[in-house]
């Protein structure tokens, strides 16, 4: 199987989410600003997924891993959507979660 997996054209249900915010950074500089479970149709966890702020409002990171290619270090998700409705729904799910956590404090 190769190719841009994002590009798939069939139309799938996105699968029930839950989110569940493991911790939260409290230094008010810091880029990290949460670490989150992502559980999957009640049979699938995706653990270490990031809530992220580089200065252009929250978004998520999947887990990654980190190797290098032509002497510059990259990254490449360990696991991630392959349609844009999941997608959708993964990045509201959890930027949700961590907006509640947050209210919740």
């Amino acid at each position: 199987m190769g190719g841009d997996l994002m590009s798939v054209n069939k139309v799938v249900p996105v699968p029930k989410i839950e989110v569940i915010i493991d911790y939260v950074e409290t230094k008010p500089d810091s880029i990290l600003k949460a670490f989150a479970r992502v559980i999957i149709a009640d049979s699938f966890v995706v653990n270490g997924v990031k809530v992220l702020d580089a200065g252009k409002g929250l978004f998520f990171a999947m887990p990654s891993r980190k190797y290098e290619k032509d002497g510059q270090e990259r990254h490449a998700d360990i696991c991630h959507a392959i349609t844009k409705e999941m997608y959708k729904e993964l990045r509201k799910s959890v930027l949700d979660a961590y907006a509640k956590c947050l209210q919740e404090q």
